[in-house]
């Protein structure tokens, strides 16, 4: 039973570690098509986007992401967040409507 339960919780997590990649990776695209940005923010960017193609990448593979990696890109979409909010006056509810988890 207790297997059970724990497949469970790591189909949870993988379900939205997938989702928080999609969500980045959609990010990333959206900012660089803007014509006028901050160029400070290039680097993070960069970040957001290598981080996430990284654990596409190992989840892919079949690998679970450890518990730093799910720490990892949980800061990047923070990142991710702080720049929709700083850049580009977007609240976290418009976000997730902007930016979906799902195809």
């Amino acid at each position: 039973m207790f297997k059970w339960l724990s497949d469970k919780i790591n189909e949870k997590y993988k379900s939205e570690m997938q989702g928080c990649i999609i969500q980045n990776l959609r990010f990333v695209d959206f900012v660089r098509e803007q014509d006028k940005i901050n160029p400070n923010i290039d680097m993070f960017i960069d970040e957001i986007n290598n981080v996430s193609i990284l654990m596409q990448s190992k989840m892919a593979d079949g690998e679970d992401l450890t518990s730093d990696d799910r720490s990892q890109l949980l800061d990047v979409n923070m990142n991710c967040r702080r720049i929709w909010a700083n850049e580009f006056g977007g609240s976290d509810l418009k976000f997730d409507k902007e930016f979906k988890t799902r195809d």
